[in-house]
């Protein structure tokens, strides 16, 4: 069932080739130390960073290195530092991911670009003919006399009707003439909201939104407690500012997705391409972009071991994908699972246990040990699933297993470890000199660190892709270390989907951890040799 997981062993090249779906043309997202996240079908792992300086907040950029490279730059990745805590919402997740500097510098390049093409198109509609060579439009103008004068031809009615049919033939091939010059000469005009009659886009859906009081957007203070400049000017209104105004309306537009998707405008306008591409097609490109900063807002949550970030944004992650206001509309998505496959997504989960396979007494956790969260599961959606999927792709003519080789479904294990002696437990200090932590302000690092007692302290963040909708049983195992301070503990482990709304659990096991140096264990025979053998590669080295 995993691809992260090969008999037992964690292995990180695996971790490398994540694919995770972000929304449902755009997947996302990785894992604890590697969490990813692509922009054009799935979260895979990338470099985040780069040895360019930081950015100045609005200045201007030739390349975002999000679109050049997928990848993260470093003032972005300390921007989403400052601005984000455990305490972060949904809401604060996503307009983080929006707002960083490389975003903003993105979204003005944007708007500058499509009221560039306003302004040829406006300049293009003053003169009263196209900017066409003169000889090349008495090419296309030339019909070659046919029905120039009706009296020349023969008034028979067959003779008339071959005079007819050769006219709209040479006027069609006339046509034709002229849609390949115009392409051949960039005059092919695309339809722009406010300049083409009946042409919907951003102004659209902000009114559509309001109508449902989505507009203006619910800002926080991720958004209002920073200084803004737009064309090297201050603006004091976030929406004055119109890059960020454009992507706050894309991101608003995606989590009312059920409401403008089901409004006859829009079904209209599509059927008549009627819509403003300059708006729609920078939005598919615009959620790309979004996933991977989600992306980094989850490798940023787990090397700043916070429980409360990663699972906030997996849960931020789940709403945009789905098209819904994060937290409003799980019983809608439950129901539509229901009417639609029969089924609600779940994981069943058959056994469960913490061992530590390395010894004989498996069943005894000590300091320093590497242990293992075991699940035996079963996913309960996958024969309806499959047979829903099937018949899909059968009523669309699509061959369903070239259809189902693109499956993805995305789970996400979150392990904690709670003293039950003692809540107030020093907690293990997080990894500062880390690649990403290093570079970042010690002042922000102390934040999170102050906001995370031990018991909210992530251990591990494990990821899981299903890429077979029919299968059902897997086995799960997850290592992780155990704590390196003595006694009773509960170890909770969040089971949360990134695809799935309503379909997240969670599991507790209790297990005493004892003193390493307390205690003798045997080893299993096979891991026996297996650490001999490492010794011998070791001591062989030495000798060499």
């Amino acid at each position: 069932m995993s691809t992260v997981q090969a008999n037992g062993v964690r292995d990180d090249a695996a971790l490398s080739d994540i694919a995770i779906p972000f929304y449902r043309s755009t997947p996302i997202l990785g894992s604890l130390a590697v969490i990813l996240l692509t922009t054009v079908g799935y979260f895979v792992y990338h470099r985040y960073y780069r040895s360019a300086p930081p950015s100045k907040r609005g200045a201007h950029v030739q390349v975002s290195s999000i679109d050049a490279q997928n990848s993260v730059s470093l003032a972005d990745m300390a921007y989403l530092a400052h601005v984000l805590s455990p305490q972060s919402t949904h809401m604060d997740v996503l307009w983080a991911a929006i707002s960083t500097p490389e975003m903003l510098q993105t979204s003005e390049a944007e708007v500058h670009k499509v009221e560039r093409i306003r302004r040829d198109r406006q300049s293009r509609r003053a003169t009263q003919k196209p900017n066409i060579p003169d000889e090349l439009e008495a090419l296309v103008e030339d019909d070659d006399g046919w029905g120039e004068d009706e009296d020349d031809v023969d008034e028979s009615d067959q003779a008339a009707a071959q005079v007819r049919a050769k006219a709209k033939q040479a006027e069609q091939e006339r046509q034709q003439d002229m849609e390949r010059l115009k392409a051949a000469t960039g005059q092919t005009n695309e339809p722009l909201e406010g300049i083409d009659p009946g042409v919907i886009g951003q102004t659209w859906v902000e009114a559509t939104l309001a109508q449902h009081q989505s507009w203006p957007p619910p800002l926080t203070d991720v958004i209002t407690a920073h200084t803004y400049t737009y064309e090297d000017q201050p603006v004091a209104n976030p929406l004055d500012h119109k890059g960020l105004r454009r992507y706050l309306c894309m991101t608003m537009g995606r989590l009312n997705a059920q409401i403008l998707n089901t409004k006859p405008e829009l079904l209209q306008a599509g059927a008549q391409k009627l819509i403003d591409q300059t708006y729609f097609r920078g939005s598919l490109e615009f959620r790309g972009r979004v996933g991977t900063l989600l992306e980094a807002i989850l490798r940023l949550g787990t090397v700043l071991k916070s429980r409360a970030l990663v699972a906030t944004t997996i849960e931020a992650v789940a709403s945009f994908k789905v098209g819904c206001l994060p937290g409003k509309s799980t019983t809608w998505f439950l129901q539509t699972m229901q009417r639609q496959y029969g089924c609600q997504p779940h994981l069943a989960i058959h056994e469960k246990k913490v061992e530590v396979p390395l010894y004989e007494e498996s069943s005894i956790l000590a300091t320093g040990d590497m242990a293992e969260f075991f699940l035996d599961l079963e996913r309960t959606h996958a024969e309806n699933f499959l047979k829903q999927k099937i018949a899909m792709c059968q009523k669309q003519g699509i061959p369903p297993q070239v259809a189902l080789q693109a499956y993805r479904e995305g789970w996400w294990f979150l392990l904690r470890a709670e003293n039950v002696n003692d809540p107030n437990i020093r907690a293990e200090p997080i990894m500062r000199e880390s690649p990403i932590l290093s570079k970042l302000d010690s002042q922000d690092l102390d934040k999170f660190e102050a906001a995370t007692p031990a018991a909210q302290r992530l251990i591990t963040a494990w990821p899981m892709i299903v890429q077979n909708c029919a299968q059902k049983a897997g086995k799960v195992r997850i290592q992780f270390p155990v704590p390196s301070i003595p006694g009773k503990y509960r170890l909770v482990l969040d089971i949360k989907s990134q695809d799935f709304l309503g379909a997240d659990q969670q599991i507790v096991i209790e297990k005493d951890v004892v003193d390493a140096q307390t205690i003798q264990r045997t080893l299993k025979p096979k891991e026996e040799q297996a650490i001999k053998n490492e010794e011998s590669k070791g001591e062989t080295k030495k000798e060499a």
